[in-house]
């Protein structure tokens, strides 16, 4: 076996030349090959909006308010303690849920200013 054989035994169908067949079973052309590995990669790229890292921001930022009950909570008592825990509990579901909101709209963070993007942070 050649080593031009062996190399070619690990490449995939559609980079190996040889082996590169369309569903008809003729030889794909190099260009076709170059153009579906090239609209891979874009689609790849896609969705890089910053929305993840401010949805993340968000979702940090109610948990911070959270643990800030959940401390003031330790110095309460009763019925008031019970009621703080609820009260974190509650701000930490609502900062996930506004993760995912964020996430799922695909806003484009990077054209944001950072006042709009303090402002969907903090929930103004």
């Amino acid at each position: 076996m050649r080593i031009s054989q062996l190399a070619g035994a690990f490449l995939p169908p559609c980079l190996d030349r040889k082996r590169a067949r369309t569903a008809a079973g003729r030889r794909m052309p190099l260009s076709m090959t170059a153009f579906l590995g090239a609209s891979c990669i874009a689609l790849a790229a896609c969705g890089g909006q910053g929305d993840d890292q401010l949805g993340e921001q968000a979702q940090e930022a109610a948990e911070n308010r959270a643990d800030t009950m959940d401390a003031a909570a330790e110095n309460m008592s009763g019925t008031a303690e019970d009621m703080m825990e609820a009260n974190a509990d509650a701000t930490r579901e609502a900062g996930e849920a506004k993760e995912e909101a964020i996430d799922e709209s695909d806003v484009n963070a990077a054209a944001m200013t950072n006042a709009q993007k303090e402002a969907i942070i903090n929930g103004q």
